[in-house]
């Protein structure tokens, strides 16, 4: 079973943002991003990415991340930066300005803060989540039409959304291989599991690209989600495409949506 995409504004939200799972089965472990497992860990190579997205063909939004090492409350972390924005023509339809932020403490890959700015048409939603590895807690504060909701959880070994994305880019996986993490969105604990399914050429803007085929799908979310209307869980598949060279950038996302597919290609490195 596959990740579930919450509508176009979780794909354009680099389909990770965790905004709406299914319960797939129990969990089976738990990685570590402070530990060594073996194998290559590579350094985020600081830059910035530029994506656009396709939807059923049409190009309807562009997203550019930004990745730099800067000092934060006294360590030296990766500074994450990713807005989402649709095209003019699009904004007449749905206008979308999403902001993803994230600090990661260099040395041991724990995440320190992580924000999430949602302006989807007339929905506005804001997330933060503050790390504190001295106590071992992870607080979220959500603030949705005025209501502020806060959420503690242990923090032993967990990820948020950035920076599960990018453990996939740190300690990359061979073909047949996957690796099992935790991450706390703000308002769900999720487990999830990225799968290696294995190398293919990918043709994109910047060039052929020799990459590799990935899959995430959740294990199980605490608090669970109710039930899908009828039975049985509504998912959407997502894969992901990381290079195999120097860059190790994600150079193609896609993913199936309520209506059509959702295609990212990476247009600027």
């Amino acid at each position: 079973m596959r990740m579930r995409a919450h509508g176009v504004g979780v794909c354009l939200l680099f389909l990770l943002a965790f905004g709406s799972v299914c319960v797939l089965g129990p969990a089976r472990g738990r990685a570590d991003p402070g530990k060594e497992e073996g194998g290559r860990v590579y350094s985020l190579k600081e830059g910035d990415l530029s994506y656009e997205f396709e939807w059923n063909g049409i190009a309807a939004a562009q997203a550019k991340a930004s990745i730099k090492r800067k000092m934060h409350e006294g360590a030296e972390c990766y500074h994450v930066v990713v807005d989402i924005r649709t095209k003019p023509f699009i904004d007449w339809l749905w206008k979308l300005r999403d902001r993803l932020e994230g600090y990661i403490e260099a040395k041991t890959f724990k995440p320190l803060r992580y924000s999430f700015r949602q302006r989807e048409g007339s929905y506005r939603h804001d997330t933060d989540i503050i790390f504190d590895h001295k106590r071992n807690t992870a607080t979220s504060i959500r603030t949705y039409k005025g209501k502020i909701k806060k959420k503690t959880v242990d923090a032993e070994n967990m990820l948020d959304p950035v920076s599960a994305l990018f453990y996939l880019l740190i300690r990359p996986l061979e073909p047949g291989q996957s690796r099992i993490l935790s991450v706390f969105d703000g308002k769900r604990v999720h487990t999830i599991k990225y799968e290696a399914l294995g190398r293919e050429g990918v043709k994109v803007p910047v060039g052929k690209i020799n990459a590799l085929k990935v899959v995430p799908s959740f294990l199980r979310s605490d608090p669970p989600r109710k039930p899908v209307k009828g039975g049985g869980e509504k998912v959407r598949e997502v894969f992901l495409w990381v290079s195999q060279d120097r860059h190790r950038d994600i150079v193609k996302i896609e993913s199936d949506v309520f209506v059509g597919k959702i295609n990212a290609k990476l247009i600027g490195r």
